[in-house]
Order: structure tokens, then C-alpha cells, then sequence
């Protein structure tokens, strides 16, 4: 509403409506905490024993590795699955992918929401399971336990400041990125026409493309095999002038993946560790 009326603000009926919204805000808002300390006194009545036992020890674990363990929510859910099996779901919520902004609470307009959940299905097949979703999808389900659990958080949050150590991590690796960045930029630049090198905010990523002599066309234009073979060529090519341009850097890169884009791009991405 407030972008509405900032866009429209000759539209009185915006101004209004924002009033009103804002009063909506401030009244639940208010009863906020109330209703998450009625939610959690439920949760912990309806809930099986034994998820809730590992659960207590996977948010101690989890926020033990928190600056500000209050950035992360958690809470009890009951539902059913496709089969008609009652699905107990613990969840650590919210979780944001840190490449989509700079701090969590500065918010951002490309986040994308990130939970664990920890399952127990009360009926059908036992066991607890846990799984990451990403947008809202949960896929990968596998045998709950608190180290499992941590790992997997710490994957989901990677290059997160409010994980401790972050901070120190992207100083250290900050140099690190900003010279490989001059590398690439130089070796695609002698490759043919480059783009412009990224690096990501927590500096773990440094992306570099230039344009090859592929057909722009990609496989519609010469067939499926012949580009693939073409391609294949082309990146076994790059890969030699890389490896051996980031040699002397090899102790602070984890990975490096070099592939054919669209219309003849040839995209690098360098990993640091």
C-alpha cells in the first residue's frame, strides 16, 4: 500500500487504505507473540514424543551456531500426505538464501525462503525423516539426526552473516575473490568477446563468459551431436587456459565448472572455498 500510494498519489482511496492497513498491522502485531505462545503450548500436546525430542536438540544445535539465534523461527505442523498418512512436521523457519542480499534483515525482493523440516509420519512407514526445501519444495528425505540436521542447515545458509565465523570468512576470502575476478576477466578476455566477471556478496563465487565461435544457433542449428562434440571441445580448450591461469590460487578454490550457454557464451564459475 505504501508503494501504491507513492506511485499514486493523487488516488485518495490508496491513502486511506493505507491507514487502515497500517491499524490492521499495529492490532496483530500486538497479539503476534500471544498467538505463538498459544501455537507452541498446542504443538507440544499434539506432537509425537520422539520428533519433538530430536527437534529440541536439532534448534540447539542449530542456534548454537548463531549470532543472533533469534533470526530463526520454529514451529510445529500437522498435516497429511498424498497416501493419507498424518505427516508431524518440525520446521526452522524462515531460512533466506543469502546470495539474494547482503543482511537478513534488510530484507530483499528476490528472497527465496529456505526451511528444515524434521517428519515423523504417525501412521504408514515409520522413522524420522528430514529434508530442505527451497521455494517450497521438499525432495531428498533422509534419516533424521542432529549432525545431519546441522549440516544440512549450514549448506542451505551458506555465506549467511549470522552464521558465526561468516564474517571472518568473507573478509579472508574477499582478496581472494577480487584477484581470481582480474584472472578470469583477463582469460576470457583473450578467449574472445567477454562479459562482464560477478562476484557474489559473500564472495564465494566469481562468474566470467565470453563468446565463443560456436554457432549461435546451439544444436537447432547444426544438429545435437555435432554441437555437443563442438562444445565439448570448446570447454576441454577453455579448461586447460583456466586451470593453469588460477594454478598459482588452487589452495582457495573448491571447485571450478565451465559450460556452454546460449547463443555461443561460454560461462565460468569459479567456487572459492
Amino acid at each position: 500500500m505504501e508503494n501504491l500510494v507513492k506511485l499514486f498519489p493523487e488516488e485518495t482511496k490508496y491513502a486511506k487504505a493505507l491507514v487502515e492497513a497500517r491499524k490492521m498491522h499495529d492490532k496483530l502485531a500486538k497479539q503476534a507473540e500471544a498467538s505463538k505462545k498459544i501455537i507452541r503450548t498446542i504443538a507440544k500436546k499434539v506432537a509425537p514424543k520422539a520428533l519433538m525430542d530430536i527437534s529440541k536438540k536439532i534448534e540447539a544445535k542449530i542456534k548454537s551456531y548463531l549470532v543472533d539465534p533469534s533470526l530463526v523461527e520454529t514451529y510445529f505442523s500437522q498435516d497429511t500426505d498424498y497416501r493419507g498418512n498424518v505427516e508431524s512436521l518440525f520446521i526452522v523457519n524462515p531460512l533466506f538464501r543469502p546470495e539474494d542480499f547482503l543482511d537478513r534483515r534488510l530484507g530483499g525482493s528476490n528472497l527465496r525462503p529456505t526451511n528444515l523440516a524434521v517428519k515423523e509420519l504417525v501412521t504408514g512407514i515409520p522413522g524420522i525423516t528430514m529434508s530442505a526445501s527451497v521455494g517450497g519444495y521438499y525432495n531428498g528425505w533422509k534419516p533424521a539426526t542432529v549432525d545431519g540436521a546441522l549440516e544440512t542447515f549450514l549448506d542451505a545458509v551458506k555465506g549467511w552473516k549470522n552464521v558465526k565465523g561468516e564474517t571472518e570468512s568473507q573478509s579472508a576470502r574477499s582478496s581472494a575473490a577480487k584477484t581470481i575476478a582480474s584472472v578470469i576477466s583477463e582469460v576470457t578476455r583473450r578467449l574472445g568477446e567477454a562479459d562482464s566477471v560477478s562476484i557474489s556478496p559473500d564472495y564465494r563465487h566469481v562468474g566470467g563468459a565470453y563468446r565463443s565461435d560456436l554457432p549461435k544457433g546451439g544444436a537447432y542449428a547444426i544438429g545435437e551431436y555435432k554441437y555437443d562434440s563442438m562444445a565439448e571441445g570448446e570447454i576441454a580448450r577453455v579448461r586447460k587456459a583456466v586451470n593453469a591461469a588460477l594454478a598459482p590460487y588452487k589452495s582457495q578454490i573448491a571447485n571450478v565448472t565451465i559450460q556452454a550457454g546460449d547463443k555461443s557464451w561460454i560461462e565460468i564459475e569459479v567456487t572459492l572455498k
